[in-house]
């Protein structure tokens, strides 16, 4: 069974309050939030940070050690049913977690550059996508897009390779349309993974992929409050 938590990080606003929480999180995650140069920035790492805490004890009674692996995607030690996957965008921070591989995305609808599809979509997504443009307008447009763009993030997450294995070479149509499709993973071997879109916000897509077929239809909104008081 899969979990998704998200925070808005409004409540991170305030600088006292941002100093009380940056010393919640171990030196690895205060070590990437100030990499970043913006507070808004660093302010959405930092809740994504705090989720991840969260979850660990909610569902683990612990905060799990985590390594990377070779292309710099972190999971946890010797903890084979913990899996997670981070994302933040705009106003919101997001963390997935299940008890098999899994991988999360939440994206901010913003202006379309142009050719944006072309350049990191499927040629059938892209056909698909102008279908929706000429059948239901610019606005179903825009919504399709980036929810599928959502679900194609979760995927080259869940692959723990990201966008190094380019995110051209698979159609993600099934996916975004009944929620599961069959894939070649590296080995050229079939793979049957699942995903999961929620309108959480106006404005937002979040999706989640994972090779669970039970994905949660729900989610955990958790306030500062919440965080600070279980981390």
């Amino acid at each position: 069974m899969s979990n998704l938590y998200v925070t808005d990080i409004a409540w991170l606003e305030r600088m006292e309050v941002f100093e009380k929480a940056f010393l919640c999180v171990n030196k690895e995650r205060q070590q990437k939030i100030q990499m970043y140069q913006q507070q808004n920035d660093r302010a959405r790492s930092l809740a994504a940070g705090l989720l991840l805490k969260y979850a660990m004890y909610r569902e683990k009674k612990a905060e799990l050690p985590l390594i990377m692996n070779t292309h710099g995607r972190p999971y946890a030690r010797e903890c084979d049913d913990f899996y997670f996957s981070l994302s933040h965008s705009g106003n919101y921070a997001i963390c997935a977690v299940g008890s098999r591989n899994i991988g999360a995305d939440i994206q901010e609808w913003k202006e379309l550059k142009q050719n944006l599809a072309s350049r990191f979509f499927h040629q059938e997504e892209i056909l698909y996508l102008e279908q929706i443009r000429q059948t239901s307008g610019e606005e179903e447009y825009c919504r399709t897009f980036f929810n599928l763009w959502s679900l194609k993030e979760s995927y080259v997450k869940y692959t723990g390779v990201g966008f190094a294995q380019g995110t051209q070479k698979d159609n993600l149509i099934p996916l975004l349309q009944c929620g599961q499709c069959i894939l070649m993973d590296a080995c050229k071997k079939p793979i049957q993974i699942f995903g999961q879109l929620y309108q959480a916000y106006q404005g937002y897509s979040i999706g989640v992929v994972s090779s669970e077929d039970n994905l949660t239809s729900a989610i955990c909104y958790l306030s500062g409050e919440e965080l600070l008081g279980t981390v």
